[in-house]
């Protein structure tokens, strides 16, 4: 029995990152790599059902089946949504380590870590799903294990240069990737990438996509329903979203990036100009609509990424112009022209971050380079390729373990170059990448930087103290995996309801008694600056307070709405410009509590003795055999306890508890 002291936890820094080195290679506990294996099967069994029934109608509706791209990439058909219309996927660097300021973490950089992705640990870790496979024989990946996993059309130029963006050698330097002594890569095409990244989640530390669905327009066709001036797409969470949500979820240090997509530079046609569209509601077929009337977007504005890159638990990666070292200030940073906005369409910050994606000098096929790509298919791989440096360093300190995929998003967007409006935007998300930033937050952890990983229960809040260093700003972020949401129904413009499932909060406290919340954004007026208040959308919260005073104590209290889904809720927190203080937890429980539910193969239960005595807890089934007893005597408070579940037969159970004169019961559901 564990009693949860309401008192200050002395705890050593490096006891808040749970789990030896072996534990975390696993990544993901025996129920969470049951639970994916079986979502793969029902996913691959769903996905080849939809593709046969998509190339089945494509012929009768004038559907494409796919096309090459001027980048080199790949336009498919995929299957068909729930509406029965066709699901299309599109794929959307010395100069872009710079941007970044990778380079200050590989060899010879201002940092001196040494950096490059060599560490074995990472052996297997990093895949690629892309519209075609990667081109292996170039001299860049030589001595390099690239295993192509599954391909329908072969290599092509795009998915090789987002291969070399990630990892190409540096034979020629220009092309050097951000970790360009990775020794494997998986190489996937995107036909089936959901099944296929459920059956591989478990084992994976990060897996790099850049494409995502046609939305919108597509050189003169429109892709929006017939009498809609939006296509629904944008902003949507689909089935796809909650997929990749589940996955990140049960797998919890597996990092998903995603391009934002490139819809900025897809217009359509000007007003007056014939244009192609599905000819009703109902019917799917592409026809010649005439002349394109006024009204219909120009994906020009917010609110033009579609479904996947909607995501909550992924990062989502927009793109800024060409810039170097010399030029990195806020003032210097700009949208790329083509790089989709946010938000999403229940109000989430998106994109995440921002990386270099224009004119990046890769590698191609036919032991090629190109400088002449650009778009968010550039961007993400040198997002990508240096959160592989950020694990390095981090698993270098921490005897070869890795961070929770929550605190390496929360790290970054913590840690970015702000750009655009003051704190996060629409269009800039949380701002331009700083791996030099994120590494030194990394180093300094203990000091004047805080890293943690924590779990929050039902009912519980949790307060940290922190003395500020003074001459800089104090600012906290939180960040956590959330439960996959509840898709929006299809065809719905704009469904406001939040995704969010479990609502974790932070606020940080003064010695004058002055409260500071989180930044928060207007999705009535998407081009406001960031104010700040409470914030019910997001699954990461960040805190900026300026103008601190050396020594002065700041109290950071996480907290959380409602129920918690499963019970609890695993989060991040990281802190700038303070010195941890210590932390203390309270639980106010009044009766008992229990969760999971339903049960699986433990269940933990809270619950709350008001004064010292004997505390009696059981497990009865419903024929009124008691499964589970324990007699203790006990001081006053609050206390957990895990009953193993593995080997009781599915069905109802009651949960009894006796302290003095106060008697509790829950009913409990164990499933398996």
């Amino acid at each position: 029995m564990r009693k949860i002291y309401p008192a200050i936890l002395s705890v050593l820094l490096l006891t808040f990152f749970a789990g030896n080195a072996c534990a975390q290679r696993l990544l993901v506990t025996a129920n969470q790599k049951k639970t994916l294996s079986n979502f793969a099967a029902q996913l691959k069994s769903s996905y080849a059902i939809g593709r046969q029934k998509a190339f089945a109608l494509a012929k009768t509706h004038n559907w494409m089946l796919s096309k090459r791209t001027k980048n080199g990439g790949l336009v498919s058909l995929q299957g068909l949504n729930k509406m029965g219309f066709p699901i299309y996927l599109r794929t959307h660097n010395t100069e872009a380590a710079e941007a970044t300021r990778t380079d200050a973490l590989q060899p010879g950089g201002e940092l001196n870590l040494n950096l490059s992705g060599s560490n074995p640990v990472f052996r297997g870790k990093l895949a690629i799903w892309d519209g075609g496979t990667v081109y292996r024989e170039h001299t860049e990946f030589a001595g390099k294990i690239i295993t192509i996993a599954s391909s329908q059309g072969g290599a092509i130029d795009h998915t090789t240069h987002v291969a070399g963006t990630l990892i190409a050698k540096g034979v020629s330097p220009r092309a050097k990737g951000m970790a360009f002594n990775m020794g494997t890569l998986l190489s996937y095409d995107y036909d089936d990438d959901v099944p296929e990244m459920a059956s591989r989640a478990s084992e994976l530390l990060f897996s790099n996509h850049s494409y995502g669905d046609i939305a919108g327009w597509d050189g003169n066709t429109w892709y929006g329903l017939p009498g809609d001036t939006e296509d629904y797409l944008f902003g949507f969470y689909d089935d796809r979203a909650q997929a990749w949500d589940k996955m990140a979820f049960e797998a919890p240090y597996y990092m998903i990036v995603e391009s934002a997509g490139n819809s900025h530079s897809e217009q359509g046609p000007p007003v007056g100009e014939t244009y192609f569209g599905y000819k009703s509601r109902t019917d799917e077929t592409i026809v010649d609509k005439g002349p394109r009337p006024p009204g219909i977007s120009n994906n020009d504005g917010y609110d033009v990424i579609s479904t996947t890159g909607n995501a909550k638990n992924i990062i989502t990666v927009g793109s800024v112009n060409r810039i170097t070292a010399q030029q990195l200030t806020p003032e210097n940073v700009n949208v790329s022209y083509f790089s989709a906005w946010g938000p999403t369409d229940d109000g989430r910050i998106k994109p995440d971050i921002m990386g270099m994606g224009e004119n990046v000098y890769s590698t191609i096929t036919d032991n090629q380079y190109s400088s002449g790509y650009s778009g968010t298919s550039m961007s993400t791989p040198n997002v990508t390729g240096s959160l592989i440096l950020l694990q390095e360093y981090y698993a270098q300190l921490h005897h070869d373990t890795v961070m929770r995929s929550a605190t390496l998003k929360g790290l970054v967007c913590h840690t970015a170059l702000d750009a655009g409006n003051p704190g996060p935007d629409y269009k800039y998300g949380w701002g331009l990448l700083d791996a030099r930033k994120a590494a030194q937050t990394i180093a300094n952890n203990g000091s004047t930087t805080f890293i943690t990983e924590q779990n929050l229960q039902q009912g519980q809040s949790q307060t940290y103290s922190f003395v500020a260093t003074g001459g800089q700003p104090l600012a906290a972020i939180i960040s956590w995996t959330d439960p996959e949401g509840t898709p929006s129904a299809y065809g719905t413009i704009n469904d406001r309801t939040p995704k969010l499932v479990n609502d974790i909060d932070m606020r940080i406290g003064s010695e004058d008694g002055t409260l500071y919340r989180p930044w928060i954004l207007d999705l009535a007026n998407p081009d406001a600056a960031a104010t700040k208040g409470d914030n019910i959308r997001d699954n990461l919260e960040q805190i900026y307070v300026p103008n601190t005073i050396a020594g002065q104590t700041y109290t950071v209290t996480v907290s959380h709405k409602g129920a918690l889904r499963g019970g609890g809720q695993d989060y991040s927190l990281i802190l700038t410009g303070g010195k941890y203080g210590g932390s203390s937890v309270t639980n106010p429980l009044t009766d008992l509590v229990s969760f999971p539910a339903p049960a699986n193969d433990r269940l933990t239960v809270l619950f709350n003795v008001k004064a010292a005595g004997l505390l009696k807890l059981s497990l009865v089934n419903i024929n009124g055999q008691t499964v589970y007893s324990l007699s203790n005597n006990v001081p006053a408070g609050n206390f957990s306890r895990d009953i193993n579940t593995a080997n009781l037969s599915n069905g109802v159970y009651v949960l009894k508890l006796v302290t003095g004169k106060d008697v509790f019961t829950n009913k409990v559901l164990i499933v398996r």
